[in-house]
């Protein structure tokens, strides 16, 4: 019977905490409904659309009624566009691919320029490729066409980890942010805090002596990571200063989030189930967990809400993407923006618990 008070009284406890009643309850629910719409979209190949940019380097009948019928082909969007404005697009990954008409010794032949972070998409637009038929027009029968296949944005030389390792570097700064959210919320129930706010300094100067410990440790984790990719993996950027500017942006907006779930609770339980549980959403939408190619489009949509989409967009322009600084400065935005209105979140609800 003591033990039936026990529990009832923790029940009790429970549903009067909103935050944790949600995480417990709520959070399984959203959790299925994205995973889910991810699995359903991965599993149906006929809502499958690739995202093509045409370039005509030959422009003759037979060239021209070759790029009409890829337009026309179920399953493809395409546009038209330069070798260059083609190259560009999918180096940036706003598009899939870029298909180049071209004059093999006589003959037409395609030149397939991908994604590098889309692998199987690439298989499965080189098999479509393989299907489409060129009506006979006036243009005259077509021979089978040699597809060649290169990789836009990386080199021979590129580690094959080089793909995933921005993903792991995200992970990295996510479990130091929940780290530091955690000790927050520690300091708080133990009376450190307390201590801290009656010695002879200001609220602002703890508060900053935090958010600073929590940049340099995101600066630390983030730079072992980066020089064992580079010692032990092989993975060599594009340009080493981009990498500085992507991870100082992604510390920063981390420093904003970190400020922001140490407030979502009063215990340390509530603050680590709500931290993780947050961050690992992020994640999820922003392609740290599933590839952002593996999702929905309206799920691809709502990924830009994820300042982890971001933070992988900067590293991948940093490392393979040869992203210009123009390009870069976008994410990075993104980020500092996060970061900023996190931040300022954070303490605004750091304010209305002091009052």
């Amino acid at each position: 019977m003591a033990a039936v008070t026990i529990a009832l009284k923790d029940l009790r406890l429970l549903a009067r905490d909103r935050v944790a009643l949600f995480w417990v309850l709520g959070f399984p629910l959203l959790f299925a409904l994205l995973f889910g719409s991810v699995l359903s979209a991965a599993a149906d190949d006929s809502g499958r659309t690739f995202n093509l940019v045409l370039v005509d380097d030959v422009d003759s009948p037979q060239s021209r009624a070759l790029l009409a019928a890829l337009a026309s082909a179920p399953g493809f969007s395409t546009e038209r566009a330069s070798r260059d404005a083609a190259h560009t697009l999918v180096r940036r990954g706003e598009r899939l691919a870029f298909v180049r008409v071209r004059d093999v010794s006589g003959e037409l032949g395609l030149e397939l320029g991908v994604d590098p972070t889309r692998a199987g998409e690439s298989r499965a637009l080189s098999a479509a490729l393989a299907r489409v038929t060129i009506p006979s027009d006036g243009a005259g029968a077509l021979p089978p066409l040699s597809i060649d296949t290169t990789e836009v944005g990386r080199t021979s030389e590129d580690s094959s980890f080089a793909i995933a390792f921005p993903a792991a570097l995200l992970w990295g700064l996510m479990g130091s942010a929940a780290t530091f959210a955690v000790s927050w919320v520690a300091e708080r129930t133990r009376g450190t805090d307390l201590r801290l706010r009656s010695a002879p300094i200001s609220g602002a100067t703890v508060l900053a002596g935090k958010a600073l410990a929590c940049f340099l440790a995101c600066l630390l984790g983030s730079g072992v990571l980066v020089v064992f990719g580079w010692a032990a993996l092989g993975i060599v950027a594009g340009s080493w200063l981009a990498v500085v500017a992507s991870v100082v942006s992604i510390a920063l907006c981390f420093v904003g989030l970190t400020t922001l779930l140490g407030m979502l609770g009063r215990t340390e339980q509530a603050v680590a189930g709500a931290g993780w549980a947050t961050l690992i959403l992020l994640a999820m939408l922003g392609g740290a967990m599933v590839p952002l190619a593996a999702m929905p489009d309206w799920l691809r949509r709502a990924s830009d809400v994820s300042p982890v989409k971001w933070g992988i967009s900067a590293l991948e322009g940093a490392y393979f993407r040869d992203f210009s600084g123009l390009e870069l400065l976008g994410p990075c935005a993104v980020l500092l923006g996060v970061g900023v209105a996190s931040f300022a979140l954070g303490l605004e609800l750091m304010a209305r618990r002091a009052r």
